[in-house]
């Protein structure tokens, strides 16, 4: 097999796999369960309102869409891109995976699970952003719609730095660690900041699509947190200022502010 066949089979791989996760969570799951497998969820301080798990729909769409755009499209090859996929493919499996671990097993579980999407998301966002600096000087350069296919992997990264926040919480909570009401709301407002700047930090890396993720997640955090308002008030201020570092890097930015869209995309 030539390395160019290896090449287009490891995207039609990719594409597989990205069909696969929205069969085996919107399809799957209601054949195994009943919905109910999260009823029992302790309430923590930083989950989320129910509402804003909508956006999986988007995300998976996002990433369908990716994959496809890769497997037909024109986008060069790179060793970073090839890393990328690998990373993303093992993301999408994990979301797969995940539909029978959040039925059948413990929060310690669903927690390595989230870390099996985490850690190669982090990978995959380092390795796209690198081969888009790489091929972006090459001669017949990818069309920017094609580009802004690149939405997907962001928005799922997004997410899950949020999700892993409110995974590592119920674990914690399994492992019957127990904190005082001032450390648990100190706490909660802590790892809101962090996950804030780290969203500040990427938007300015010319990813609002994360930012912007990361800023839905912490609003409907506040929506959820009307028991705690200094939490609630913390993570909707936070999540303004994220949008704002959004809004003001894609107004900035005009065309180009988007890492994958580069200026001859």
């Amino acid at each position: 097999m030539t390395n160019s066949t290896t090449n287009r089979t490891l995207r039609y791989a990719l594409l597989a796999v990205f069909i696969g996760v929205p069969l085996a969570n919107f399809g799957l799951e209601p054949l195994l369960s009943d919905g109910s497998q999260f009823a029992d969820d302790v309430q923590t301080r930083v989950a989320a309102a129910g509402y804003a798990f909508a956006i999986w729909a988007v995300i998976f769409t996002g990433m369908v869409w990716f994959s496809f755009a890769l497997a037909f499209g024109k986008e060069p090859d790179s060793p970073s891109l090839h890393r990328a996929i690998v990373c993303l493919m093992i993301a999408g499996l994990a979301s797969i995976a995940f539909v029978p671990i959040s039925i059948f097993c413990n929060k310690t579980i669903g927690w390595l699970d989230i870390m099996a999407h985490l850690i190669p998301l982090a990978l995959a966002s380092y390795f796209l952003r690198k081969h888009v600096a790489i091929v972006s000087d090459l001669p017949n350069p990818v069309s920017a719609i094609s580009r802004w296919s690149f939405f997907g992997p962001s928005m799922y990264f997004g997410w899950i730095s949020a999700a892993s926040v409110i995974s590592t919480s119920l674990m914690a909570n399994e492992w019957g660690i127990e904190l005082g009401d001032t450390l648990a709301t100190i706490l909660a407002i802590t790892t809101i900041i962090c996950l804030s700047v780290f969203a500040i930090w990427m938007t300015l890396k010319r990813d609002p699509v994360y930012g912007a993720t990361v800023c839905w997640a912490l609003i409907a955090v506040g929506v959820k947190q009307e028991a705690f308002p200094v939490i609630r008030y913390s993570a909707w201020a936070c999540g303004v200022i994220v949008g704002v570092v959004v809004l003001f890097q894609s107004i900035g930015r005009r065309g180009a502010f988007f890492a994958a869209v580069e200026a001859k995309a």
